[in-house]
């Protein structure tokens, strides 16, 4: 570290300030590590801190599936999008390679819908999902 531009004190160049308090409420900076001895210091630190439980490796977390290859982590939401299926009423539906017409003028406003909270859970669901899914994006903004 160094003294930051336009507080460096001339006396005492290789001192640095110290923090009084911590950064949006940090107390310490997070630690990251891929060794076992590492993560088990860490572990154990927060153990004493915290009621913690380790639940083992990730393998599902806020609608991501978690595969370990090889060659490192493959993130994919095929449980999110059949769950969501399964949601809307859908999942025995088939599916196509354009699923809503390129020169449709309307957009589904003038359909009428029994349960409006549903339809927008549905939607917000769907605009989460398209975040990882670029393909249907536009198809999602459009119903919304």
């Amino acid at each position: 570290m160094t003294q930051p531009p336009g507080y460096v004190d001339l006396r005492f160049p290789q001192h640095v300030c110290k923090l009084q308090k911590s950064l949006y409420g940090l107390k310490k900076a997070p630690v990251l590590g891929s060794t076992a001895a590492l993560i088990q210091d860490v572990t154990r630190g927060m153990h004493t801190t915290f009621k913690i439980k380790d639940l083992g490796p990730l393998h599902y977390f806020l609608g991501m599936e978690v595969c370990r290859t090889g060659s490192g982590l493959f993130l994919h939401q095929s449980k999110y999008a059949r769950d969501l299926l399964q949601r809307a009423g859908l999942e025995k539906c088939t599916s196509q390679p354009t699923p809503m017409a390129d020169s449709s003028s309307k957009n589904g406003a003038d359909t009428h819908f029994a349960d409006i909270t549903h339809f927008r859970s549905l939607i917000g669901a769907l605009q989460y999902l398209a975040i990882t899914r670029p393909d249907i994006q536009f198809d999602v903004n459009r119903v919304a």
